[in-house]
């Protein structure tokens, strides 16, 4: 069975981009561009894997985690961010969050930390 990964990322170009690499990889993927379709894809598809963008029209990554914390127990979650501030970083860690990765980002990257948490999902 193919693992599921979900990207939520209102950045429309970057979710396709992701789409695409990981497609080839044989994941099954979604995208979702705010957090509200975030959380409904999440709870109805249950992914094994989520890609979470920090800043979202409606609100942060983080909030939503913070308010969703079973989606914690049921996905691993990389954050991704532009903005690397000390407080997220520490937010990062009382969470959970299994990868913190920085933007600008390479996709072979991104697959590589993707290919090393699908191991444990």
């Amino acid at each position: 069975m193919r693992q599921k990964i979900l990207v939520v990322d209102d950045e429309e170009d970057l979710c396709s981009l992701i789409l695409r690499i990981l497609s080839e990889a044989d994941y099954e993927m979604a995208c979702a561009h705010s957090l509200a379709d975030g959380k409904r894809k999440w709870e109805l598809w249950q992914p094994a894997i989520v890609l979470l963008d920090y800043n979202l029209p409606d609100g942060t990554g983080l909030d939503l985690l913070e308010s969703n914390t079973h989606f914690l127990k049921q996905s691993l979650v990389v954050l991704i961010t532009a903005d690397p501030q000390e407080s997220t970083k520490e937010r990062v860690k009382q969470l959970g969050i299994s990868v913190l990765i920085h933007k600008p980002f390479s996709m072979y990257d991104l697959r590589r930390v993707i290919e090393s948490l699908s191991i444990h999902a």
